[in-house]
């Protein structure tokens, strides 16, 4: 019997080749990860993202360029844990962002600054006492749609997000397959 060589191809998303599109992001990630965590002030909080980025990042970036299949595994378990939390930050944030907007509590963090409650009565000004019921009203209506719109944008970023770790998902699932069929050919067949 003949030796027959398959030529298997690399695995595609759409028209794009996920092996280089995975190095890609993957690189952008440790760079943006890095990056973060030299220019901003260090906190644990930044310190424990980063380093989750950095590892993460890694991960991908090692699994995509050797096929290594262990720590593909973890990326993929890496994106799981990035979607469940897109899902956790949809359910809280933009509440808590547009209620942050909308009852102006910014800017009561700026006037704690400031100084004491006096300093803060004596620079509010009640001249105009015969408006102030429309001026009111249309400050309402300004600080709730700044906080409808603030709460959008979010919902929208946060999608995004998701959309985008479950596309890394679904990718680093095809490169798994690509490996487990690569190496059950190998040990058959000779690959081309």
């Amino acid at each position: 019997m003949a030796v027959r060589a398959i030529q298997l191809k690399p695995p595609k998303l759409g028209c794009i080749p996920i092996r280089p599109f995975l190095m890609f992001i993957s690189f952008l990630g440790l760079l943006g990860a890095s990056s973060w965590l030299i220019t901003n002030p260090l906190s644990i909080r930044s310190i424990i993202i980063c380093s989750w980025g950095i590892v993460f990042n890694g991960f991908l970036f090692y699994g995509a360029l050797k096929y290594h299949d262990r720590t593909l595994k973890a990326s993929q378990g890496g994106a799981i844990y990035l979607m469940i939390n897109a899902f956790i930050f949809l359910c809280c944030v933009p509440v808590y962002y547009t209620s942050y907007i909308s009852s102006d509590y910014y800017k009561y963090k700026k006037i704690e600054v400031l100084g004491s409650a006096l300093e803060i009565i004596g620079h509010l000004n009640f001249s105009d006492k015969r408006n102030f019921s429309e001026i009111a009203e249309k400050e309402a209506g300004v600080k709730f749609f700044s906080g409808l719109i603030m709460g959008e944008v979010i919902v929208f970023s946060i999608i995004i997000f998701a959309l985008y770790s479950y596309m890394i998902f679904v990718m680093l699932k095809r490169v798994r397959k690509f490996i487990a069929t690569r190496k059950e050919i190998d040990g058959n067949e000779t690959l081309a």
